[in-house]
């Protein structure tokens, strides 16, 4: 059985940015079509994980959940001689990729199967760019002001009040030295009520939305396209794998910075030789766990246990050239058996500069055939090639340090909390791979609308977009660009940009 379907706009993806375009599209009367791979976790679908019932009633419950739904991407083969032959009739993980040199490799790297995508587990700190370190000269800061305000309206992102955390308070005391102040966060703090985080259900709640339908479940393996424009999405269904075709006026593809350029690549767009892939870009990450100090345990001890979590953040500047944040997320951890108060323990990670490099990239082949086939048949072989450059690990270098002074103001540091950097990919803030630019110049992949070059009605959006030297949660500024690309497809179609909707 073959479907069909036909909208103004076709989206791939309905993680943060695709909600935001389906949003600003349906908003201007445009009817969209969203082909959303992942499986409904919640009801409504798509909501923020930190929303559900259990979640908000213990934070163990809720961090275990997203690390469960957290899968590696690309990792090479392991070491060693298999013992037995017994280990022939088992089922490698997808993840594991013959052609992946473990020296080049993003081990921390993880992707999600969940509807809605790492909209429904991000840490929602939702921080901008800082202007002087991580300029973006494609956009005017004038511009870029203006998209910031209307992502963080419907995003509802605003700072993490003081006294809503008791131990927020205590942090922001104890940093005072380095300026600290509460993180900006995608979530509204309705008074005597637990928080209400927002997901990609949260972006699209409020009035009916007749113009919006959404095929869960389903995975676009191709856009069909030709002179200059794609004419047809084509999508099977995960469970069953019928087909099914999705034509449009218009397509956007934000499905991550991975399956974004996966699709692309998928589809012969743009072709060789280009920018897809390349300029791969993550933030490397430090990471450390402090015990609040006895001086300051007292007045938590004799508070209320609900009290909720902290989300701190230290800014930066010339002199402290890391994204600082502050958090505590490190409940049900086995190595401390219950033997320090959990909610005691902050987490600490530490994001330095991380400059786009072209030699940093991923690579697509065709997806694995015969009894290799254990992933998704749809789905091509992702393999990366990543490097540090001198001046990155100058840069961990200089985090560790800092992390162990801003740790002594705190308290002491955890058991297996030494200050430490996380495998490359860790951060989950991967960027680049189809990077905006100026020019049609084969070093980026769209213009500065999100539109790929030389096919007049394809659009992407997501981090996959951001081509500066960034240490910044990229989150918010993908979301920005995501608006902007929503109104210029408005525009296309010959209407006045909106006012947000």
């Amino acid at each position: 059985m073959t479907g069909s379907y036909r909208a103004d706009v076709a989206i791939a993806g309905l993680g943060l940015a695709g909600s935001l375009v389906a949003r600003w599209l349906t908003a201007a009367g445009r009817s969209v079509v969203v082909v959303e791979e992942g499986t409904p976790m919640s009801d409504p679908a798509g909501t923020h994980l930190r929303n559900l019932p259990w979640c908000r009633a213990d934070s163990a419950f809720y961090h275990d959940l997203v690390r469960s739904q957290l899968r590696p991407v690309s990792q090479p083969p392991p070491d060693g001689i298999p013992v037995g032959q017994a280990l022939a009739s088992v089922p490698l993980s997808p993840a594991i990729n013959q052609t992946q040199r473990a020296e080049a490799s993003l081990r921390g790297a993880r992707q999600t199967h969940i509807f809605g995508g790492m909209g429904t587990l991000w840490n929602c700190v939702a921080p901008r760019l800082q202007p002087d370190l991580e300029r973006w000269p494609v956009v005017s800061d004038g511009e870029w002001d203006r998209l910031y305000r209307l992502a963080e309206e419907a995003l509802w992102v605003g700072p993490y009040s003081a006294g809503y955390s008791r131990r927020q308070d205590l942090l922001l005391d104890a940093l005072a030295p380095l300026a600290a102040e509460p993180a900006p966060v995608a979530c509204r703090l309705p008074p005597g009520r637990p928080p209400a985080w927002t997901g990609p259900a949260e972006i699209l709640a409020g009035p009916r939305r007749a113009r919006l339908d959404v095929l869960a479940q389903h995975a676009v393996t191709r856009l069909a396209h030709r002179d200059g424009r794609v004419t047809a999405a084509e999508a099977i269904a995960v469970e069953t794998g019928e087909a099914v075709t999705v034509t449009a006026d218009a397509f956007v593809v934000a499905a991550g910075p991975l399956r974004t350029p996966a699709l692309l690549w998928a589809s012969g767009i743009p072709g060789e030789p280009g920018a897809l892939g390349r300029y791969l870009n993550d933030h490397p990450l430090c990471y450390a766990r402090v015990v609040i100090d006895g001086a300051r345990r007292a007045g938590l001890a004799a508070g209320d246990r609900t009290d909720p979590d902290p989300f701190v953040i230290i800014p930066m500047n010339a002199d402290r050239p890391f994204h600082s944040v502050l958090t505590c997320d490190a409940y049900g951890d086995q190595v401390l058996e219950g033997r320090i108060d959990e909610r005691l323990i902050v987490s600490m990670y530490w994001y330095p500069i991380a400059r786009p490099r072209r030699d940093n990239l991923v690579r697509f082949s065709a997806g694995r055939a015969g009894r290799d086939r254990y992933g998704p048949p749809w789905q091509p072989v992702t393999t990366f090639e990543y490097a540090l450059g001198d001046d990155d690990l100058a840069g961990l270098r200089a985090a560790l340090a800092d992390m162990r002074e801003v740790a002594a103001l705190i308290g002491v540091l955890a058991p297996a909390g030494t200050p430490r950097v996380l495998s490359a990919g860790s951060s989950m803030h991967i960027m680049g791979t189809t990077r905006l630019g100026p020019a049609s110049d084969g070093e980026s992949v769209t213009d500065s609308y999100g539109r790929v070059w030389d096919l007049e009605n394809l659009y992407l959006a997501g981090t996959g977009l951001i081509s500066c030297a960034t240490a910044t949660n990229p989150t918010l500024a993908a979301c920005a660009l995501a608006i902007r690309t929503a109104e210029q497809i408005t525009a296309c179609f010959g209407r006045t940009a909106p006012t947000a909707p």
